[in-house]
C-alpha cells in the first residue's frame, strides 16, 4: 500500500515529466519517463483504494516556512483538482528556471577574480535564493491544498462515504 497522499504522488508525478520535457540526455529522459508512469500507476492505485474504502485519504501538510497567509481555503488557491495540478507543474517549471539562473551566479561567485563582501552577484544570489524559497513553499502550499481538494471530493462521494465507514 502506498503511504503517501494523492499530492504528494501527483507533486513527484509533475516533477518527473517536467524532467522529461527538459532534459536533453535520452536515456536521463527515458528513465523520467519510467519514473512517471511507475507514479501514474501508483495514483491510480491510491485512487481505487480510496474509491473502494480500503484507504482514507488524508492531507500530508507540509512544512511551513513563509507565512503568505493564505493556507485557508480558497484565498488565492485554484478552485479544482485540475487547476491546482496545472499550478503545481507551472510551480516546478518556475522552480526549474530559479535553479537554473542561481546555479549560474554560484559559478560567477567561485571564481575568485568576482568575489567580493557586498558584490552585486552576492546581492543577486540572496534574492533568487529567497524566490526559490518562496516558490518551495507555493509548491507546498499547492500540494496541500491538492489534498484537501480531493479529501473534499471523496467525502462527499456517496459510495466513499458508505464504504469508508466499514472499514
Amino acid at each position: 500500500m502506498i503511504t503517501e497522499s494523492f499530492g504528494q504522488i501527483i507533486d513527484r508525478m509533475c516533477i518527473e515529466q517536467l524532467k522529461v520535457f527538459m532534459h536533453t540526455d535520452e536515456q536521463k529522459r527515458d528513465q523520467c519517463l519510467r519514473q512517471a508512469e511507475q507514479l501514474r500507476i501508483a495514483a491510480d492505485e491510491y485512487l481505487f483504494e480510496c474509491a473502494t474504502g480500503k484507504r482514507v485519504p488524508y492531507v500530508n501538510y507540509s512544512a511551513r516556512f513563509h507565512d503568505h497567509g493564505d493556507h485557508d481555503e480558497g484565498i488565492g488557491m485554484p478552485t479544482t483538482v485540475a487547476q491546482t495540478i496545472v499550478a503545481l507543474s507551472m510551480q516546478h517549471y518556475t522552480y526549474w528556471g530559479l535553479q537554473t539562473e542561481i546555479n549560474i551566479v554560484k559559478t560567477m561567485l567561485d571564481d575568485s577574480t568576482l568575489t567580493s563582501v557586498g558584490s552585486d552577484l552576492n546581492g543577486e544570489f540572496v534574492d533568487l535564493q529567497r524566490k526559490i524559497d518562496m516558490c518551495n513553499q507555493n509548491r507546498n502550499d499547492l500540494r496541500d491544498h491538492l489534498d484537501k481538494l480531493f479529501v473534499r471530493t471523496m467525502v462527499h462521494d456517496k459510495h466513499y462515504s458508505e464504504t469508508a465507514q466499514h472499514v
